[in-house]
């Protein structure tokens, strides 16, 4: 007779010891795939990143690489060199720049053709969402929001960014529309390389004005591989 073994927190401790002995790399892939139950669904996946990323979860914190799976409730984190590019389960891609944490907070219905994204930048730092090219035939596509601490951006096949800079979270649209909400009220961004400033989550955010060039290349700066670093 083959008696089941109960999974205590004894025996995952001994399964984690084992995999301590791994490679790093291999280690935080392996670590993942033991406790894969209490880190639910994977949202996204790594296609490419620069310098030390790393992930930080309830369950398991954990370095990320090339193919490494990303799950809600995750805090994903880029050094000052850092940079992180993840493709969506439903779709679309992240672009996550240097010196940021951003929360993967919470799907609304399936994971695989959601009808919301909600993500939360917890300071600093830079991210840039961009629209899959092909959009599913049946179901309509999903909103994305993403929160900061001075107010919260929200679109749907859209193409934008939002990040620090200048002392204060900027909003740039590259194509679509985006609604920048604080809790003073809300704006709605339609024409290309517009923004807002958002300083203040009690204040109404700003009229859309246009982005001088030289913002604009500092916010692609942060979103786009540079030749000088190497990306896995």
């Amino acid at each position: 007779m083959i008696r089941k073994l109960p999974v205590t927190l004894g025996l995952v401790a001994a399964l984690l010891g084992a995999v301590s002995l791994l490679p790093l790399s291999t280690r935080d892939a392996s670590a993942a795939e033991l406790i894969r139950p209490q880190l639910g669904q994977p949202i996204a996946h790594v296609i490419q990143r620069r310098a030390k990323t790393l992930a930080t979860h309830p369950a398991l914190h954990r370095s990320l690489n090339s193919g490494s799976l990303v799950f809600i409730d995750d805090v994903v984190t880029t050094d000052r060199n850092g940079y992180l590019g993840l493709e969506l389960i439903a779709g679309g891609e992240l672009r996550i720049g240097p010196n940021t944490r951003l929360k993967i907070t919470s799907v609304t219905s399936d994971i695989r053709y959601p009808k919301a994204i909600h993500l939360e930048l917890e300071e600093g730092g830079s991210v840039r969402y961009i629209p899959a090219e092909i959009q599913h035939e049946t179901f309509p596509p999903y909103r994305i929001s993403i929160k900061s601490p001075a107010g919260t951006v929200t679109g749907s096949n859209s193409d934008f960014w939002i990040g620090w800079m200048d002392e204060s979270y900027t909003v740039l649209l590259n194509h679509g529309e985006v609604e920048i909400a604080t809790l003073a009220g809300a704006v709605t961004i339609t024409e290309p390389d517009e923004g807002v400033k958002l300083r203040d989550i009690a204040l109404l955010p700003p009229k859309p004005v246009r982005l001088r060039d030289r913002q604009l290349e500092r916010i692609e700066a942060t979103t786009v591989p540079r030749d000088d670093k190497p990306y896995y």
